[in-house]
């Protein structure tokens, strides 16, 4: 899981800082990397973030944590787990009357088919960690079954194609729809809807 983190000494009380962390109108004011925020920022409640990084994409998390004026958590994420964020912001007493503020971001999600092969570390490096070394694996493995299956298995020609339908497909169907038909009218119906 990847993370970032940053901090710093605001001169203000705390009070003042939670009433513009949770006043999601004006985070365009102070936040430079966010266009606009909709919704009640409020525990419990679905946030959606709009980033200027990615125009047009709407990000919602849901607040998981809210404890006035201290601590707010917000997470969010993909369906199955793709993708899964979190953002913890904090704010502690510091000297002289002022605030330290701490935001943390800590992101993750199933980039590898097991968890363990995201922490696999080769020369100060996480190779198995990188979507696109998946991404040539599964075509990879894509590929080869496909081939695997094209090579075992006879190839047809076209009059033994043809042949195959009309000689024993369809005289297959025709049974099976007279079957099925008939089976429709006797007491053993509900079997065969």
């Amino acid at each position: 899981m990847k993370s970032f983190a940053t901090r710093i000494q605001i001169q203000a009380d705390r009070e003042t800082i939670w009433r513009i962390l949770t006043d999601a109108a004006s985070y365009p004011r102070w936040n430079t990397t966010v266009s606009r925020v909709e919704g009640r920022i409020a525990l419990g409640e679905r946030v959606t973030v709009h980033a200027k990084v990615a125009p047009g994409r709407a990000f919602p998390v849901e607040v998981v944590a809210f404890e006035a004026p201290h601590r707010m958590v917000w997470r969010g994420g993909l369906p199955l787990g793709l993708f899964k964020g979190e953002r913890t912001y904090e704010l502690r007493a510091a000297g002289a009357g002022g605030v330290e503020f701490e935001m943390r971001e800590a992101y993750g999600g199933w980039l590898a088919p097991l968890p363990i092969f995201n922490e696999l570390q080769v020369f100060g490096l996480h190779p198995l960690a990188d979507g696109f070394f998946w991404l040539f694996a599964k075509v990879f493995g894509i590929l080869f079954f496909f081939l695997w299956i094209r090579a075992t298995f006879p190839r047809y020609r076209y009059d033994q194609v043809m042949r195959l339908g009309w000689k024993i497909f369809i005289p297959v169907t025709l049974v099976w729809i007279v079957f099925i038909g008939g089976m429709m009218q006797t007491r053993w119906a509900y079997l065969f809807h």
